[in-house]
């Protein structure tokens, strides 16, 4: 008796084995998921994804951009603060040569 119960186990595991492959083989060969039904649902949803990667493209090239525009007016400012201090470095380096003349006269 116990030989029977084993016998029929191993044909309820062949059994499900053979259903198993078979729904590999049914899967490897569906190229697209269970819920779309037709190529116009692949594409409008390829589109979809499309627009929205332009999108996130377009904000950041925009925000990349406008990154660009303020180091650009920082380096601006400090370009023209640096003149500012050569400026008035020259403007000491002439009060200084004034002052030394004038007592050098007296």
């Amino acid at each position: 008796m116990q030989h029977n119960i084993r016998f029929h186990g191993v044909g309820m595991v062949a059994s499900i084995l053979d259903k198993v492959e078979q729904l590999v083989d049914m899967q490897a060969t569906n190229f697209l998921p269970e819920n779309k039904t037709s190529l116009a649902d692949v594409k409008q949803d390829s589109t979809r994804a499309k627009k929205k990667e332009i999108v996130y493209l377009t904000s950041t090239i925009e925000k990349t951009e406008e990154k660009n525009r303020h180091l650009r007016a920082e380096v601006e400012s400090l370009k023209e603060e640096r003149r500012d201090i050569s400026t008035a470095a020259e403007a000491v380096e002439k009060l200084k040569s004034l002052n030394s003349s004038y007592w050098q006269i007296r």
